[in-house]
């Protein structure tokens, strides 16, 4: 039996429409695992229990996990680069930094994490980080 994720989304949220390529969400450390094993994208941190991590995803979300890739403010790879999003993008903005998206790890998170109060804000088009995951997708 296929299950209508949108459909039932909208049941339970109401009219905020959330999960589509590009969103950012602020979601807790222990939540943002690696697709590759299942362990947590920043052990250290997540054993910690500290605050947060900033994951943009890689696709709709369109069953029970949705798949991304983190950011960090650590030093990554020159083309993996991504500048803070400007302060008059929209006040829920959490991409407040210069850090890098870190493309070559993928993550997972469980679907009902992504929701209206750990939505961050959609990238902007003319960034270029929608074409490079839609690069790295590519088979």
């Amino acid at each position: 039996m296929d299950v209508d994720w949108d459909s039932l989304r909208t049941q339970l949220d109401g009219d905020f429409h959330y999960g589509d390529r590009g969103d950012w969400f602020y979601l807790p450390e222990q939540s943002v695992r690696k697709a590759s094993t299942g362990r947590p994208f920043d052990e250290n941190k997540a054993q910690k229990g500290l605050k947060g991590r900033r994951v943009v995803l890689s696709a709709r979300v369109k069953g029970p996990n949705a798949t991304g890739f983190p950011r960090s403010t650590k030093r990554g790879k020159p083309r993996d680069f991504h500048p803070r999003h400007c302060p008059e993008h929209v006040e829920t903005c959490e991409i407040d930094k210069d850090g890098w998206v870190v493309l070559d790890i993928p993550v997972v998170v469980l679907e009902n994490e992504i929701a209206e109060t750990t939505y961050s804000c959609s990238e902007p088009e003319e960034t270029g980080l929608l074409a490079a995951i839609e690069r790295r997708l590519r088979p």
